[in-house]
């Protein structure tokens, strides 16, 4: 018999983050919104920072295989702001390319809802310590700021405004990103500009 709130609570989907052949991720990656809870009325995505990374700005992966849960979630849950990318393809930041191969590239964006991030330590003994180090950068080009995150911290994104490179740099503990979107499902519109002040992290082996 179906019980009266059931439709309220569903299982946070888990979606393995693209790692290097024989490499585990850097992230963990959960999703929950109305594609999972109809009701719901924003979009979430939980992270778990293990190592050092980067997410929108360069990739430490380029190429994923195109039947992988990672492609079609985000094709499911994501809405893509470019003209030229075709409906029901692939949303930012994966792409298709010519020789229909996916690859993810992710570039500097905007929302057209409120965004909010929230980066929280994992250590009980020491709350207040992240736990490793956030380069968050605001702004579009030559307007672009860069903010580093090594408190606990809640970063506020108006509609609108140009956000990431994301880098994650000195992770001495995994700490959670909490990132919640206030639509029912994400809508993300790439702009392929990157701050000229910004210093991709030299890839580790």
């Amino acid at each position: 018999m179906k019980r009266k709130y059931e439709r309220y609570i569903n299982e946070i989907l888990y979606v393995s983050y693209p790692a290097p052949a024989g490499q585990k991720p850097f992230r963990e990656m959960f999703w929950v919104d109305s594609n999972d809870i109809p009701s719901l009325t924003h979009h979430f995505e939980i992270m778990i920072i293990r190592r050092d990374g980067v997410r929108d700005g360069i990739s430490d992966v380029t190429v994923i295989p195109p039947n992988s849960k990672f492609v079609k979630e985000h094709m499911k849950r994501a809405r893509s702001g470019l003209p030229n990318e075709p409906e029901g393809e692939v949303w930012p930041p994966l792409f298709r390319t010519k020789e229909g191969e996916i690859v993810f590239r992710g570039w500097p964006m905007y929302h057209t809802a409120d965004e909010v991030f929230l980066f929280v330590g994992t250590d009980p003994d020491n709350p207040t310590d992240l736990g490793g180090e956030v380069e968050f950068w605001l702004g579009c080009g030559e307007d672009a700021e860069k903010y580093i995150i090594t408190k606990p911290s809640c970063i506020h994104i108006p509609a609108g405004l140009v956000h990431a490179p994301i880098v994650f740099r000195n992770v001495r503990r995994p700490f959670i990103e909490i990132i919640c979107y206030t639509k029912p499902v994400l809508d993300e519109h790439a702009v392929p500009v990157l701050p000229p002040d910004y210093k991709p992290p030299t890839r580790k082996e």
